[in-house]
């Protein structure tokens, strides 16, 4: 890693405030077909009490101080890792952050003993289909939304 690069860390309940920002400032994408936030601070709270969320801290600079980049939440399953709410801050878009990030879920997978990750993409995302078959995912089911 150099200097001035995101760093990937597991995120805390003192992170909870800013995964909601986060996470809900990333699904404003999805505004099209849903009318409330994504996630509140209850259910990111909730999900730290299941899972976990690996994230990734933007260095500070000069006009801010540290703040989350990106995240991803992580359940581990019978036979699976589990991950959702891939989310990337709208002004770290575009640097390479989400393929950083599935890169750091696949290590924590097999960290965790787990070769099968599954994810779940709402079907009105035509976009992240391609996306994530470019890093080798691969659809094996739909469910309507």
């Amino acid at each position: 890693m150099t200097a001035g690069e995101s760093t990937c860390r597991r995120a805390s309940a003192a992170d909870v405030a800013a995964l909601t920002r986060l996470i809900n400032d990333a699904f404003r994408v999805e505004d099209f077909f849903k009318a409330h936030d994504r996630t509140t601070e209850a259910g990111v709270r909730s999900l730290l009490d299941v899972g976990e969320f690996l994230v990734m801290d933007e260095p500070p600079d000069a006009a801010r101080a540290s703040a989350l980049a990106a995240c991803a939440y992580l359940e581990l399953r019978v036979d699976h890792l589990y991950f959702g709410m891939l989310s990337i801050a709208p002004s770290s878009q575009g640097r390479g952050l989400g393929r950083r990030m599935l890169a750091a879920i696949e290590d924590r997978a097999l960290a965790l003993g787990r070769d099968t990750i599954e994810i779940q993409v709402v079907n009105l995302r035509t976009d992240l289909f391609p996306w994530y078959r470019r890093f080798g995912y691969r659809e094996v089911g739909t469910l309507p939304f």
